[in-house]
């Protein structure tokens, strides 16, 4: 390390693990800063790299880089990847500091080495390296690796639940009064978008609207939210009707400030969509939803990342519920 680093100033690992990219184990770590790291010296190790061999520069190349022929393919990926290098402190904050991979910057340096075999330009001694970075890249497609540290250092779990908290702390178990908060210009862009505005009154008050509102607003506020105020404002059956009902609006069970301060804040954010968007265009406007508020449910976002339908979903980035009628 660097003698000018101040230790006090380096960034702690929140979560540690070891990942197996095939036979190859490397440790990795997600940092107070976000970042998600792989241990420099074990890539090395893992990629048939010893502790000899030339060279090293520690402060501008990656351990695995000690040959000048490696060095010459990868100038071209640090200048695409040039904050790779990552110093931070253990999370049991013994030893001395760490020296981490950016995640973001390992398929890029993978990948330079992968094309440099493919043009002849690694020696036959640096097979071990050349096969050892082929199998890597094929863990790390998109988020892919991302997503694969937090699920092995447990991150991802860490992630989720307090995301749900933070949901929770939106929602109250008791109801309060009734006051408007949906703007009428909600039902009627929902109209004008769904290509109802010709007959607007048959569908101002359709369960219709009631199905939609909970598909764009509620699945997406934030996670946990739609579950708790269903649970906390179930739907009844009427003695008298037969028909289903509930007893109170489900915002009627959100947080005075806190809660009711994320729901309109979505509803302005939805409402600026609804507009962009031209006469009959909700095909076009759910496209825009799902990219601005995924969907957020609960059973999503505790199922491990790996086992999501796609490796390179954001955390935070759950599957859209059909919008699409």
């Amino acid at each position: 390390m660097p003698k000018e680093i101040d230790r006090s100033k380096l960034p702690r690992a929140v979560a540690e693990g070891v990942m197996m990219f095939g036979d190859i184990s490397v440790r990795v770590a997600v940092l107070t800063t976000g970042q998600h790291v792989l241990m420099d010296i074990d890539m090395a190790a893992g990629l048939g790299v010893g502790r000899g061999g030339g060279s090293s520069n520690c402060a501008e190349m990656p351990s695995f880089a000690r040959a000048a022929n490696v060095k010459a393919c990868l100038e071209g990926a640090l200048l695409t990847a040039p904050n790779w290098r990552v110093y931070f402190i253990r999370k049991d904050g013994r030893g001395l500091p760490q020296r981490g991979i950016d995640a973001r910057a390992v398929p890029v340096f993978l990948m330079a080495i992968v094309d440099a075999d493919r043009s002849g330009a690694l020696h036959k001694s640096q097979e071990a390296l050349a096969n050892g970075s082929a199998r890597m890249v094929a863990w790390c497609a998109g988020d892919g690796l991302v997503a694969r540290i937090e699920e092995n250092t447990g991150w991802w779990l860490v992630r989720a639940q307090a995301q749900l908290d933070h949901g929770l702390r939106l929602v109250q178990p008791e109801a309060d009064g009734w006051s408007k908060v949906f703007p009428d210009s909600f039902k009627t862009e929902v109209n004008r978008l769904k290509g109802w505005r010709q007959n607007p009154r048959i569908h101002l008050c359709s369960p219709e609207i009631g199905n939609i509102t909970r598909r764009i607003v509620w699945a997406r506020l934030a996670p946990g939210v739609q579950e708790a105020v269903e649970e906390r404002n179930p739907s009844v059956r009427s003695k008298k009707t037969g028909r289903s009902y509930r007893r109170n609006r489900h915002h009627q069970h959100l947080t005075r400030e806190e809660g009711m301060a994320a729901l309109t804040g979505h509803l302005h954010g939805v409402g600026a969509l609804m507009r962009a968007r031209g006469d009959g265009d909700w095909a076009g406007f759910a496209a825009d939803l799902d990219r601005a508020y995924p969907v957020v449910n609960r059973a999503a976002l505790l199922t491990p990342p790996t086992q999501r339908s796609s490796i390179g979903e954001p955390l935070h980035l759950q599957l859209s519920l059909p919008l699409v009628a």
